[in-house]
């Protein structure tokens, strides 16, 4: 038969358990407004009835139950909708600092304005028409010296700009893999911790939510893969290539790339293999760097290669004022826009201009016209663009890129916005879920405290009955 006192170990076991419940909703309460808190449940459980089924059970009518118990303080967590996010963030992230860095791009180009690259090339054009119109006038010489120099000096300043953007994301690459490796190390220092407290029974719902945390901030840096390896450690990898393994960390470090203008690159430091992403902040300042300052650079070195290459050779064939042999000399010097200057000649001298196309013709402007008519020649793309147009498509280019990412973080932010008020919904603290289920656990506590006192009430009439005095 049970004990005398097997209702009182009943009502006691109700009072334990909705103490321990009430605590649990009063964490969550406090912590509703932590960020990357994950709600947390007391799941309860009834404790083994009486009598244990045996041969040499208690003959009563049937098992009787022995109360209840907290069994464990789960979290509402879902690895799926968490992978989402982290999934998201760096889609993200990476479009951010491509949006971010093409929108200072556009700043560069600063078409249409003056003075800018575009409206250079115009005025160059216009100051050697000028020149076919007036070969013996030096002042009109001198205009076209100075339209060439502010020309190449545009070519110059935009070249200063792209470099100095260059070194800043080199320094912010090497900024990102020092972030990596250190959130790395913490979430490694995380995995052992869980990995000790697991071991001894706990659980362990406040270290899970900081290292699911610490890999939120990870997923801004970078795309990676995660692994349970069940035993408490999480497996971190970037691209098959092991960055948190089990009680150990893989760290980047970065070398200068001397194919890719020095530019600084990420690579594991046990074996030296590049680091390849898909996503994270790191991804897009890579990207931006290798691929779209890498297309548009070569595009305005093919601007300036066509500008030097046509120019210099109708210069260098044409003659200079009353000169009766070509000049033979160019008028641009340098390969490239990163380097493209006016002849130092024909700066100190612009009589070596030659706008003749004969000799000993002062009179003659007709090479300069010549110089002029290039600006509609079609000498790019093939043939099928003047420099001119060549140049408003890569303004338009630019600018269809920044607008390209703008759109795209408008549907992240969406989905990211979406995947939050799901992940609120399922995981995050509901005041008013907490105080329903406080006010339950409070009516469940008074109910057994009845119990408890009507088997003592119980006990108070057996006992006077046995010893009525």
């Amino acid at each position: 038969m049970p004990s005398t006192f097997f209702g009182l170990e009943i009502a006691l076991s109700g009072l334990t358990a909705q103490t321990a419940a009430q605590s649990v909703v009063s964490n969550n309460i406090a912590n509703a407004n932590t960020p990357g808190y994950t709600k947390q449940v007391a799941q309860m459980t009834s404790t083994l009835p009486y009598p244990d089924p045996s041969a040499n059970a208690a003959m009563i009518a049937g098992q009787l139950g022995t109360g209840v118990a907290v069994t464990m303080i789960d979290s509402a967590r879902d690895k799926m909708l968490n992978n989402q996010i982290t999934n998201n963030t760096a889609q993200q992230s990476s479009n951010t600092a491509l949006m971010n860095g093409l929108s200072e791009l556009e700043s560069f180009f600063n078409e249409p304005s003056t003075p800018s690259l575009g409206d250079s090339l115009n005025n160059f054009y216009s100051a050697l028409s000028s020149l076919s119109s007036n070969p013996t006038d030096e002042g009109v010489r001198q205009n076209l010296v100075n339209s060439a120099q502010t020309l190449t000096g545009e070519f110059s300043s935009m070249n200063t700009n792209l470099n100095n953007m260059d070194t800043q994301i080199n320094g912010n690459v090497a900024s990102d893999v020092s972030s990596i490796n250190s959130l790395a190390t913490q979430i490694n220092n995380i995995n052992y911790q869980i990995y000790k407290a697991q071991n001894m029974g706990f659980t362990t719902n406040d270290l899970l939510d900081t290292r699911q945390d610490l890999m939120n901030s990870l997923s801004k840096l970078t795309n990676f893969q995660s692994t349970d390896m069940g035993n408490g450690y999480m497996k971190i990898e970037i691209n098959g290539h092991t960055l948190v393994g089990q009680n150990y960390t893989v760290p980047l470090t970065t070398v200068n790339d001397p194919a890719n203008n020095n530019a600084v690159m990420p690579v594991f430091s046990d074996d030296g293999s590049p680091l390849v992403t898909t996503g994270g902040e790191i991804n897009g300042l890579m990207t931006l760097r290798d691929v779209n300052m890498t297309q548009y650079k070569g595009e305005l070195d093919s601007i300036a290669q066509n500008l030097m290459t046509s120019v210099n050779s109708l210069q260098s064939s044409g003659y200079a004022l009353n000169g009766a042999a070509p000049t033979g000399i160019n008028f641009f010097n340098g390969t490239d826009s990163t380097n493209i200057t006016v002849n130092p000649d024909i700066v100190s001298d612009p009589t070596q201009i030659a706008a003749a196309a004969t000799a000993s013709s002062s009179g003659d402007g007709s090479n300069a016209l010549a110089m002029s008519d290039l600006q509609n020649t079609l000498s790019m793309s093939g043939g099928t663009q003047t420099i001119g147009e060549y140049y408003a498509s890569l303004v338009s280019q630019v600018g269809s890129d920044s607008q390209s990412y703008q759109n795209n973080d408008q549907i992240f932010t969406s989905v990211a916005n979406n995947l939050q008020n799901q992940w609120q919904s399922e995981s995050g603290v509901s005041l008013d879920e907490e105080m329903t289920n406080l006010i339950q656990f409070q009516h469940a506590y008074e109910a057994s405290s009845k119990v408890m006192v009507v088997q003592d009430q119980m006990l108070q009439t057996l006992i006077n009955m046995i010893n009525p005095s």
